[in-house]
């Protein structure tokens, strides 16, 4: 058997393998058949030339002719193979081709928001399936309309100069408001960009549906007003309040200093004795009470001073040292009655400072009135002096008294509220003491602090700005201890 025998055989089944696998790879028949028509020619021919040469009549090899017509059947094959592979070559490299182009478009097509393709005179060239189904369009009816037609804001007498603004930036981002068939008016935020492809100019528009976005905003802006307005009625009621505070205290202290000042008398018998002893009991009952209601009356009336920003300072330099050793001194019956030892640590060297010295003293005398009144018998309140890293000062009054529970903390700061216990309840007040503490700080650009833990004690702390220090404090460690104790 001849050498092109065997090689047009071996040609000729794998012609006609190729053939069946394109007809089954490509997706068009036409261009399979091509193919596979291909490959079978080229089959035949390898077969016929290679029979040709074999089954001479000599069987002969030595001739010109049959070597020439044997390797022109061998060449022909090669050929036709060749052509097979490079028109498979062709066609796939196109279908991937189209497959690049596809992908695109069907992103598009897919996309979640409204795409449109829109030429210079404003006719709708392309629209996705979310455009046409979110208008309320089939695509053909939509794709039958003009932008005019669905942005009620760019009409044609705008649109020449929306076109060109498009072309000079490039792209525009703005919000309109879409047009649907059945006439509701969908708000959109719109991203547009100018695309030359072709030679031919387009707008590319993608526009997202934002009614819920819209919804929300309007949503947080009618709480906004709502809030704003019961705040402003909430400052109404409360500067009513403070003035009607203010004015009832004026209108009270009057005669009440006339009932101090007639029961003084009364108590010293400026004019002679008043006859039975009870006389005397009762008149000092009658003086201790109106002292007390005007302390109540005062610190009302500086509360709604202080609230309404009525409240004046008149700052001179205060050693708190000196405000100290007079707290103690007016307290310290009230805490040898009640069995709590007090004791103050001030250091050798404490720097003035530059406040008001009645708001000062009145605030030191709330805190350290507080926590004896809640400290139980054999109880400690201790009060210190000491400087902070910024330069500020500040004055610390802790105890070991009853203690404020973590939600009933915010309650304290809240004017005429007091923390309702079986231990409170025993004692007299009114709620003022620690809000007008925080009022006085806050005019001096202070704060008070507080830390309570319930059935451990409380820690006050007033903190004064390094504004208010008039000379830096120069600390030893040595302190003077004055102890006040039962």
């Amino acid at each position: 058997m001849s050498i092109s025998l065997i090689a047009s055989i071996l040609i000729s089944v794998f012609a006609f393998g190729a053939a069946l696998a394109l007809l089954r790879r490509f997706e068009d028949w036409r261009f399979g058949f091509l193919a596979a028509m291909t490959a079978f020619m080229s089959a035949t021919i390898a077969i016929y030339y290679g029979a040709r040469v074999y089954y001479a009549p000599d069987r002969s090899y030595s001739t010109v002719g049959s070597n020439s017509e044997e390797f022109l059947g061998v060449i022909m094959s090669a050929l036709a193979m060749l052509a097979v592979v490079f028109m498979e070559r062709i066609v796939r490299e196109r279908k991937e081709s189209e497959k690049a182009v596809r992908l695109p478009q069907f992103s598009i097509e897919r996309a979640a928001i409204c795409a449109f393709w829109i030429g210079p005179d404003g006719r709708l060239l392309f629209v996705n399936e979310q455009a046409w189904q979110s208008l309320g369009y089939t695509r053909e009816e939509l794709l039958s309309k003009t932008v005019h037609d669905i942005d009620p804001s760019l009409p044609p007498q705008a649109w020449p100069q929306h076109w060109q603004s498009l072309r000079t930036a490039g792209s525009l981002a703005f919000e309109s408001r879409y047009l649907t068939k059945d006439g509701r008016m969908v708000p959109m935020d719109v991203s547009a960009n100018y695309v030359e492809f072709d030679g031919e100019s387009y707008s590319c528009a993608f526009a997202r549906d934002i009614t819920e976005r819209k919804a929300a905003e309007r949503e947080l802006r009618e709480a906004k007003e709502q809030a704003e307005a019961a705040r402003e009625q909430a400052e109404i009621a409360n500067r009513a309040k403070s003035e009607f505070l203010a004015n009832m205290s004026h209108e009270v202290r009057t005669p009440l200093n006339a009932i101090i000042g007639f029961s003084e008398i009364l108590l010293r018998q400026v004019f002679g004795p008043l006859g039975s002893e009870r006389y005397a009991s009762y008149v000092e009952d009658i003086h201790n009470s109106g002292n007390h209601l005007l302390g109540i009356i005062n610190d009302i009336l500086d509360l709604s001073k202080a609230e309404s920003g009525r409240l004046s300072l008149d700052e001179t330099e205060v050693e708190l040292p000196v405000v100290v050793g007079q707290c103690l001194r007016m307290l310290r019956e009230k805490a040898v009655t009640q069995g709590v030892k007090v004791v103050s640590h001030i250091p050798a060297q404490t720097p003035k400072l530059r406040a008001d010295s009645r708001l000062i003293s009145q605030a030191a005398i709330n805190l350290v009135s507080n926590a004896i009144k809640f400290t139980r018998e054999g109880g400690a309140v201790v009060i210190s002096l000491a400087g902070d890293s910024d330069g500020g000062y500040r004055l610390r009054v802790q105890d070991s008294g009853i203690g404020i529970s973590p939600q009933d903390l915010p309650k304290v700061r809240e004017p005429f509220v007091q923390v309702a216990s079986a231990f409170n309840r025993e004692h007299e007040g009114t709620g003022l003491g620690l809000p007008l503490v925080e009022q006085i700080l806050k005019l001096h650009g202070g704060s008070l602090e507080i830390e309570s833990e319930l059935g451990r004690g409380t820690t006050a702390t007033i903190r004064f700005p390094a504004g208010r220090v008039i000379a830096a404090p120069e600390f030893e460690s040595s302190s003077i201890e004055f102890v006040h104790s039962a």
